[in-house]
């Protein structure tokens, strides 16, 4: 009875807890759909070829030591061939090759005497059509999915082709449009749209907010926004894309907007066009502009990249939290303190012989070649 002990071994490969573990995999590390459906299907099936292959074995042991077959002697574990094979990956492998040919529906190529081998190569035989119809569908579904996709696409690309040459644009500014119409076919904006439109009210909003976690808890003004309101702040975020060299702000314009950047990389320019650091994804400015009014932007930012935004309209904001009267002047407060302080440490550091030194009140910079601290 000690064999039945070997089968604790598939503990280790049970179906149930590698999906479960894969879908964290998946989850952590922000893994597509359909590679993660092409890695789910591979381990599936590699384990299951591996339980063919200790099933080989185990089953002609298991039959021999019970006495449960007239003789064992037929059994291909008996076989010449396998005897010559003197090391276990050998014998691992030739268990695989029988499993495989059997899954596969090849039964009939393999040496089959004893009534075991027979018994256990046709229920794979039958378990392995069924695993190839499942398998199938799998990919055709996948498969249908994305050929869709592309097809919409592509669809939109001939008639954005067609309108071009129609209205005889010129050849840099077609170049643009094919730009942007790539960078936005494939981002994550567009999908999450497509989706949340569908969604009840309650699901969309929550879906909304968990998309939006990292701005809520980058972005200091949010902090000491009520709960209850936070849901209709970020329902009226806008997605907008920019190309490279697009203006996203202007020094000495009026800042209107707060600015959370997506994906991308922009750069912080002074009025005088000298670069001042560079801000890449998670990334926010122009906060202030949401509640200091007629404030003007002390620096220009331009994309470097194709960059896609989130952005907040100073009215839409204002509208939002104007149930609560006393908020606008606490944030209004509040702002003015870390200017100041902004400020008083850049005085400090200035009378004691340093550089420069940053101290960002507008967000999470990534700064390449600062020198000064960008005040938008």
């Amino acid at each position: 009875m000690k064999y039945w002990t070997l089968f604790n071994i598939f503990t280790i490969f049970r179906l149930k807890n590698l999906i479960v573990y894969l879908r964290r995999f998946r989850n952590f590390h922000q893994i597509s759909f359909k590679k993660y459906k092409i890695l789910e299907m591979s381990i599936i099936i590699f384990t299951c070829i591996h339980w063919a292959a200790c099933l080989e074995w185990y089953i002609p042991i298991i039959t021999g030591k019970l006495n449960l077959m007239v003789t064992n002697e037929s059994s291909w574990i008996s076989s010449d061939l396998l005897k010559s094979r003197n090391t276990t990956l050998k014998k691992y492998i030739a268990g695989a090759n029988r499993a495989t040919i059997a899954l596969i529906g090849g039964s009939h190529h393999l040496d089959v005497k004893s009534i075991d081998d027979i018994l256990f190569n046709l229920f794979l035989t039958i378990l392995g059509r069924i695993g190839i119809i499942y398998i199938l569908a799998q990919f055709s579904g996948l498969m249908s999915t994305s050929y869709s996709t592309k097809k919409k696409n592509v669809k939109l690309l001939q008639q954005l082709t067609e309108y071009m040459r129609y209205k005889e644009l010129p050849r840099h500014i077609q170049q643009r449009i094919l730009t942007y119409f790539y960078f936005w076919s494939n981002k994550s904006v567009k999908k999450d749209k497509i989706i949340t439109s569908n969604l009840s009210p309650n699901l969309r909003e929550e879906v909304i907010m968990y998309n939006c976690r990292n701005l809520l808890e980058k972005v200091e003004f949010f902090k000491h926004i009520p709960s209850s309101i936070l849901p209709q702040v970020v329902m009226y975020l806008k997605s907008e894309i920019y190309l490279a060299n697009d203006v996203l702000v202007k020094a000495g314009t009026i800042g209107d907007a707060l600015y959370y950047i997506i994906t991308g990389t922009v750069g912080v320019y002074t009025a005088s066009e000298r670069k001042v650091c560079n801000l890449e994804d998670k990334s926010y400015f122009g906060e202030v502009s949401l509640v200091m009014e007629n404030e003007k932007r002390l620096t220009s930012i331009i994309a470097l990249e194709p960059t896609e935004v989130y952005v907040l309209k100073r009215h839409d904001f204002l509208k939002t939290i104007s149930v609560y009267p006393n908020l606008v002047s606490r944030l209004q407060k509040l702002t003015i303190e870390k200017i100041d302080k902004s400020l008083l440490y850049e005085t400090l550091h200035k009378s004691e012989g340093s550089t420069s030194i940053n101290i960002n009140i507008y967000g999470d910079s990534a700064a390449e070649d600062t020198k000064e601290e960008p005040k938008l």
